[in-house]
């Protein structure tokens, strides 16, 4: 939803969620008014039938790539997120902590769901999964970071920096 502005070009909305019944299965519908100018934005996300373990703390969709997000558009998700975490949790209080954690917790779900864009037998995310400017335009700048051993070794340190927050 934050990758996806409103019409005045906001990003911002305080949001609300419920959950509704859909034919044979479940949505999510986020709305909220933009706080720029007011306007309702609404975002409906069908959830998978069985929802993951949340390894980590936090878990995207199910085993199939998301049909909504592109794989660059997680990345730069992962990455706004990663940049915020402290390498340590030295000095902050609970709430600091919390958010460190949780900003890790995030890029983790986020390089994990990259990863389901990568074919059975291949070692990258293909060029055809971009579907919006900003993924594609990240594909082009860095084509090397949708290797799957780029991915796995991301994945990992931030496995790694989470175990070291003691999570």
């Amino acid at each position: 939803m934050d990758l996806h502005p409103c019409a005045c070009g906001e990003y911002r909305f305080d949001r609300n969620s419920t959950l509704v019944e859909h034919g044979r299965g479940v949505i999510s519908v986020y709305e909220g008014a933009c706080e720029n100018c007011a306007a309702v934005r609404r975002f409906e996300i069908r959830l998978p039938d069985e929802q993951p373990p949340a390894a980590g703390g936090v878990v995207y969709g199910g085993d199939e790539p998301s049909t909504i997000i592109d794989p660059g558009q997680f990345l730069h998700v992962a990455d706004d997120h990663a940049a915020q975490a402290p390498r340590s949790l030295d000095g902050l209080d609970e709430r600091e902590q919390r958010w460190a954690r949780r900003d890790v917790q995030v890029a983790l779900a986020c390089v994990r769901e990259v990863l389901k864009y990568i074919p059975a037998g291949e070692d990258r995310v293909p060029e055809t999964a971009f579907i919006s400017a900003e993924g594609r335009a990240g594909y082009e700048r860095e084509p090397e970071r949708l290797s799957r051993a780029r991915l796995d070794s991301a994945r990992d340190a931030y496995l790694e920096l989470l175990a070291s927050y003691g999570a």
